[in-house]
Order: C-alpha cells, then sequence, then structure tokens
C-alpha cells in the first residue's frame, strides 16, 4: 500500500495544474474522541472535501496574525491561502470552515513551477518579518525563502546549511521554524536514530553554524511538525502508524531550554488520539496564544490523495500549568 501511494503521488506531480486559481472546499463534522487524561481539549473538529484533483496532501499551516487568513502547504508544492471561518462562539476561535481558497504554486530559480523530486514541499515558517515563508522539502532536501511577487510565489535564499546529503530520501524536513533569534530549526521526520533518539538541525543567525537537536523518541512516534508557546517552550506534533495498531497522534510540551542545549530533550505528553478516536496523518501544527494565557493549537493532516484518508482539521485548547 505504501508503495502504491509513492507511485501515485509521483506520478501526479506532472499532471498538477501549474495556474493559480480559485477552488471550493466543503467542510463536515468529524466525530472525535479524547481521552481524560490529556491536558488539551478538543474544541472542533471538521473534515475538508473539495472536488478539485490537486487538493490533498496538507501537510504544514500557518495562519496570519490578524487570524484573518490560513496559509496551508501541500506536499505537491502548492501553497493555499484561505479565509477562516470561525465557529458561531468567536470566543473560542474554534475553524469551522475555509472559503475564498486560491492555490498558488511554488517555482524554481527559473520561475518554472517545482515537478518530481524538486516539488515535495512539507514544512512551513513564517520569516521573523512575517512577510515571507520558509519551506522545507523532502527528497531534494532544502529549506527555501518564498516572497510574493507579482502575484507569484517567488524563490528568494536556499540555506545551503541545511541541503544535508545523508537524510532519508522521502522522510526528511517535515517541519521547519523560525526562532525569533532568526535561527531556523529543520528537523528530519527520520534521521541518525539510535537509542531511540530523533535528530534535527538548528542553523544559526549567521547562516554559517549548523548545531544538531536531539529529541527523545516515545511509543513509535515521529516528528511531523513543531511550533513555539509565548515564552520559547516548544510543541511537538507526532504521529505513529502500523498495520496492527493503526494511526496514532502524540503532542509534547518541551521546555526551550532543553529542547535548545543540544542535550538529549524530553517533555510532557499533554495530548495523545489512537485508532479508533478519529484521528489521522496529521502533518500541520500552528500555535496561538490568547488573552487568558491559554493557546489554541491548529492540526492539520494529510490524507495522502487516498480515498482511505481524511483532511482534518483539529481546534484545540491548552492552559500550561504554571511551574
Amino acid at each position: 500500500m505504501i508503495a502504491f501511494v509513492f507511485v501515485s503521488l509521483s506520478a501526479s506531480y506532472s499532471k498538477q495544474n501549474t495556474k493559480d486559481r480559485l477552488i471550493k472546499i466543503a467542510c463536515l463534522p468529524h466525530k472525535t474522541y479524547s481521552q481524560k487524561s490529556n491536558k488539551v481539549k478538543i474544541l472542533n473538529a471538521i473534515e475538508f472535501r473539495s472536488k478539485d484533483n490537486d487538493f490533498g496532501g496538507l501537510s504544514g499551516l500557518l495562519i496570519t496574525d490578524d487570524m484573518a487568513k490560513a496559509i496551508i502547504i501541500s506536499d505537491r508544492a502548492q501553497v493555499l491561502v484561505s479565509d477562516i471561518v470561525f465557529d458561531e462562539d468567536k470566543n473560542n476561535k474554534s475553524v469551522s470552515c475555509l472559503k475564498n481558497t486560491l492555490i498558488r504554486v511554488l517555482r524554481g530559480r527559473s520561475t518554472n513551477p517545482l515537478t518530481g523530486h524538486y516539488a515535495d514541499s512539507e514544512g512551513i515558517s513564517f520569516d521573523t518579518d512575517r512577510k515571507k515563508i520558509l519551506v522545507s522539502f523532502e527528497r531534494y532536501h532544502r529549506v527555501v525563502t518564498y516572497t510574493p511577487a507579482q502575484d507569484k510565489l517567488i524563490p528568494g535564499i536556499e540555506y545551503e546549511g541545511l541541503n544535508t546529503k545523508n537524510l532519508p530520501f522521502n522522510e526528511s524536513y517535515e517541519s521547519v521554524l523560525v526562532l525569533p533569534d532568526k535561527s531556523i530549526i529543520a528537523y528530519p521526520e527520520r534521521h541518525e536514530i539510535e537509542n531511540e533518539v530523533l535528530t534535527g538541525f538548528r542553523l544559526m543567525p549567521d547562516k554559517k553554524v549548523k548545531e544538531k537537536l536531539r529529541l527523545r523518541r516515545h511509543g513509535g512516534f515521529w516528528l511531523t511538525d513543531l511550533d513555539q508557546l509565548s515564552n520559547g517552550d516548544f510543541i511537538t506534533l507526532e504521529r505513529s502508524f502500523t498495520i496492527f495498531s493503526g494511526m496514532g497522534l502524540q503532542m509534547r510540551h518541551i521546555k526551550k531550554q532543553d529542547f535548545l542545549s543540544g542535550n538529549i530533550a524530553d517533555g510532557e505528553v499533554i495530548f495523545k488520539m489512537r485508532s479508533g478516536d478519529g484521528v489521522d496523518n496529521f502533518e500541520g501544527l500552528e500555535v496561538v496564544p490568547q488573552k487568558d494565557g491559554s493557546y489554541r493549537f491548529y492540526i492539520l493532516s494529510d490524507n495522502n490523495f487516498s480515498p482511505l484518508q481524511k483532511t482534518l482539521l483539529l481546534s484545540l485548547s491548552y492552559k500550561p500549568q504554571p511551574q
């Protein structure tokens, strides 16, 4: 099944529509079951559907500062820009739908749309100026800055310090995150796994020095996205899958100093879903602080363009306990 999905996706890159266009998205309620031990509360869960053949494979999520728009990366080198529709109770900040969705293609230095192994975009982050985005890629491993220009997304800086050649072909830069000090974290899904430790990279502000980051792996989960709380602590999004146990999801709260120290970091599991809880292949995470000290988490699933999977968005609430 995995091989079939891989072949199908590889073949589809050359067939995708390469023009910017508006698409329609239908939003349906999705049933989920939250474990009592979770410190994160599920506010809302919806499923996205579209008749557009390019809709799907959504792997990274951003929300603008005014909470008006969602910016979503797909693994076909496309960016979806949508207006956000919130639940009637606006205080909950739970997303009920997306509308006026524009699909924009990512291009290479030649300004031609990316195709083939160059087109497997996975992670997305705002740059520190909030005007540009950084996109991480698998297969041809790299992190690239994109700037809106003349109604196109044109590539700018490609961070040579992150072009690590020995990363797994289809399991590399699932996540990218720009920190306030302008350093960049790029985390492969699977790299240098030894004694159940996942290894990622931090490219320092001088863009020349690259440091290793290490994260303890728990219970068969792999890192798919990463974001920060207001105090600099990190929230992980992790997934697992086996034929016997199905799909699983896990989120951890990791202290900033532990994660950036270079030592093996670990953290408290604050949210978990298992097969049967309404979980799917979650890959995108956005953290939004609230005035009362709590946070809204928005997590997005990648359906792999498979009829057996769904494109889901969960709105979650989390309030860290005082230390």
